[in-house]
């Protein structure tokens, strides 16, 4: 069972975030000691090495689904999953994410050196919220996202030994939808 008093959760369906498109980065809103435009140059204009080197340091998650708004109603976790969320969960990545500075920023990946800065720097626009910004436990963390029936599941635990580096495609994790592991119906 899991244990409440440790565990955390965040429901991005109750925040304002929207992310009208297929790409989110997850990160440390500290960027891994990096200047907003030390990251965007590696991110934004590097070249796919540049990128794989910020995510095997733990400072970033790059993610691209095949359709938009698919994180947008996303439960974040971080402590164990309920013993339901574990029965229904189907694992569909898992990677590091450090988080040094305690607080876990999740943005729409706008390609834009501005979208970042104001991620970082918490500067909100009046009717767009592109990013959520949540105070966590500091630490090195095995991230792990589970497609449940509803919707996805961020799970964060700390990291103990070193998963193996997922495969990346253009400087990006290529994840599936909810709708490619829930499509098919159970035959009669």
């Amino acid at each position: 069972m899991a244990d409440s008093a440790n565990r955390l959760c965040f429901d991005l369906d109750c925040n304002p975030f929207f992310c009208d498109g297929p790409a989110y980065l997850i990160m440390s809103r500290s960027l891994g000691g990096m200047s907003v435009e030390e990251f965007c140059q590696a991110h934004y204009r590097g070249n796919e090495r540049d990128r794989k080197a910020l995510v095997r340091q733990g400072i970033y998650l790059p993610l691209l689904f095949d359709g938009d708004c698919i994180l947008d109603d996303a439960l974040i976790v971080f402590g164990e999953l309920t013993p339901e969320e574990a029965s229904q969960a189907i694992k569909a990545f898992t990677w590091k994410l450090n988080i040094p500075c305690g607080q876990l920023l999740i943005c729409c990946e706008g390609q834009d050196d501005e979208e970042i800065r104001n991620a970082v720097q918490n500067v909100r626009r009046e009717y767009l919220a592109l990013f959520e910004i949540f105070d966590v436990p500091p630490g090195e963390y095995l991230v792990e996202i589970y497609a449940t029936p509803p919707r996805f599941i961020l799970h964060f635990s700390p990291l103990t030994e070193q998963p193996p580096m997922p495969e990346m495609e253009y400087g990006c994790f290529e994840l599936p939808t909810l709708g490619d592991f829930f499509d098919c119906e159970e035959e009669a």
